[in-house]
């Protein structure tokens, strides 16, 4: 979609020189989005984004919020990601605050190595430290979270020399020398502003040949014959040979519901009886596992050898610094079929039947519903047809957690991602329509209600804007009910978890969709939100449910305790 007519004659004046190099060559990079946020001083590199757009070079997006900009752009990034396309991502910004507030989403685009490339527009360096308005000292504002980064001049006396670092800049964004993530390109613009954009122009970036690392063939550092266990967590790659190789060597596999390996033999319950498995030698980490603190009390162990596997971005995971190996890739499974061991696949049957019991009680009419059984029913809605279900995009807080405490094993995989780089709860909605705006694909976004209010910006849609089919299912808690889980929720802070912790918002869902100009639904019962679940998503949408069980801590704590007792004969 194009928006606006040719200007007839094009600038020549230095600015919109400079800018039309910088877009050109962002575009030769492989740049396919440019991401704008309205202001002066970067007036001159959208004029020229937007006669690149004219030309059908690129394609811009407007968002008037940066901290929205920036998680918009990550989704954009992922959903190209997700077609098997490393393609970076431009976000264009004004100078000042407006640079800052992009922080947020190069911090996460730096902790899952997606490539963003933030040009951020400044006044020239003659002003930096004079007070002048809107100056600030923009480069190094993004501390170590920036792969690479350049300070452009106002004066373009050099343009190949402004070409390169583009390229360069985009050649680290894009992980050509290390892990793919976010650079900074800090551009320097003078009088005039608001001149005439130079014709559109493409420059060729330079391209290099891409080497495989690593041997082919059973890595020495991984035993076959040691009692291994799979770890398989959060990442975007492809889980078949994970599961394949937990098939054939009977290694019972533990996944987070965002790893592609989440389905097939991958044990569901497993949070609930690892600490308790006595004789494992040996874990093969693949993936950013951050959801459990007995994966992380695993994964700390000295007494085991824990072998790390990298990820599509070269990343690989050693918490506590026990990580005795790094593979390439994860081993290619023997030709073998082993079972699981019969001691793992009993403790998770048992787990298994004490959750079935809680999850089969349904809320009377007008009651609140069981947030575990929520999050199972969404679960098993993607879980039964994962091919036409839209795609889930979890919020990193409670949510991702409770399909995690009670979500049963696919037979293949959900298409299910999560910010979970950093696991913060900014930005959930922008980078939920990025991504639908990126692979023309229905997202069904499911968040907590503080969540939600979080990222309430990203739900709003310019009148020029490319719609989404965009669902967000909003578990609405009255508060942040994953402290009540942790330490702050036990009986020694009573007086100051609701206000300092829970912290529940007087707001209300369904006016704010209606002055977003969403479709809104209030779920009455379970029933009701299986229905809902079952429909296509078209056009952008908000159901909210209640989830505000009272005395859901008390429930948790019958359920672990009737947990405890199924295996206690297990393990006694």
């Amino acid at each position: 979609m194009r928006f606006g007519s040719a200007q007839p004659e094009y600038g020549t004046d230095p600015t919109a020189l400079l800018a039309r190099n910088i877009v050109g060559a962002l575009v030769g990079s492989g740049v396919k989005h440019i991401v704008i946020s309205p202001g002066s001083r970067n007036a001159p590199l959208t004029y020229a984004a937007a006669a690149a757009e004219r030309a059908g070079l690129v394609k811009t997006h407007v968002r008037i919020d940066e901290r929205t900009a920036g998680f918009f752009a990550l989704g954009l990034a992922r959903g190209e990601a997700l077609g098997g396309e490393v393609s970076p991502v431009a976000l264009c910004t004004t100078s000042g605050t407006a640079v800052a507030n992009l922080h947020p989403a190069i911090a996460e685009a730096d902790a899952n190595g997606i490539p963003l490339i933030a040009v951020t527009a400044d006044r020239p360096a003659r002003l930096r430290g004079t007070g002048a308005n809107q100056t600030t000292w923009q480069v190094g504002i993004f501390g170590q979270n920036l792969r690479a980064q350049a300070d452009l001049p106002a004066t373009d006396s050099a343009p190949a020399a402004v070409i390169g670092q583009v390229f360069r800049l985009s050649a680290a964004a894009t992980g050509q020398d290390g892990r793919p993530g976010p650079v900074q390109l800090n551009v320097c613009l003078d009088s005039p502003l608001a001149g005439i954009a130079a014709e559109p122009q493409i420059f060729t970036a330079p391209t290099r040949p891409k080497t495989e690392g690593g041997a082919p063939g059973w890595p020495a550092a991984l035993k076959k014959d040691a009692a291994t266990v799979i770890v398989a967590a959060d990442d975007t790659g492809d889980g078949a040979n994970i599961v394949a190789l937990s098939r054939a060597m009977g290694w019972p596999l533990l996944a987070e519901p965002t790893s592609p390996a989440c389905y097939g033999p991958a044990l569901a319950h497993y949070l609930y009886y690892l600490d308790k498995m006595e004789g494992i030698e040996q874990v093969l980490v693949c993936g950013h596992p951050t959801l459990s603190r007995p994966i992380t009390a695993l994964l700390s162990r000295s007494d085991i050898n824990i072998v790390a596997v990298k990820d599509a971005t070269g990343r690989y995971t050693d918490i506590a610094g026990t990580v005795n190996a790094v593979l390439e890739r994860v081993p290619e499974a023997p030709a073998s079929q082993v079972p699981l061991p019969r001691k793992w696949l009993a403790a998770d049957k048992a787990v298994e039947k004490v959750l079935a019991e809680r999850l089969s009680v349904r809320a009377e009419a007008g009651e609140a519903l069981d947030p575990l059984q929520v999050a199972c029913a969404i679960w098993t809605a993607h879980a039964t047809d994962p091919h036409t279900a839209p795609r889930l995009l979890f919020g990193a807080s409670n949510t991702i957690r409770l399909v995690d405490r009670a979500g049963h094993t696919p037979d293949s995989a959900v298409n299910a991602l999560a910010n979970r780089g950093l696991a913060g709860i900014d930005g959930t909605i922008s980078c939920g329509r990025g991504i639908a705006t990126a692979t023309g694909a229905p997202v069904r976004v499911v968040v907590g209600d503080l969540t939600f209010l979080h990222d309430i910006g990203g739900l709003i849609n310019g009148r020029y804007e490319q719609d989404a089919d965009l669902q967000i299912v909003v578990l609405n808690d009255a508060g942040g009910s994953i402290f009540a889980g942790l330490e702050h929720g036990g009986s020694n802070h009573v007086e100051d978890f609701p206000r300092y912790f829970a912290t529940p918002q007087n707001f209300s869902v369904a006016a704010l969709a209606a002055g977003l100009g969403a479709e809104y639904q209030m779920v009455g019962d379970l029933g009701d939100l299986e229905r809902l679940l079952a429909m296509p998503v078209r056009g952008v949408s908000i159901i909210e449910v209640d989830t505000a069980v009272p005395g859901l801590a008390q429930l948790d704590r019958n359920v672990a305790e009737k947990i405890s007792a199924a295996l206690q004969p297990l393990f006694s």
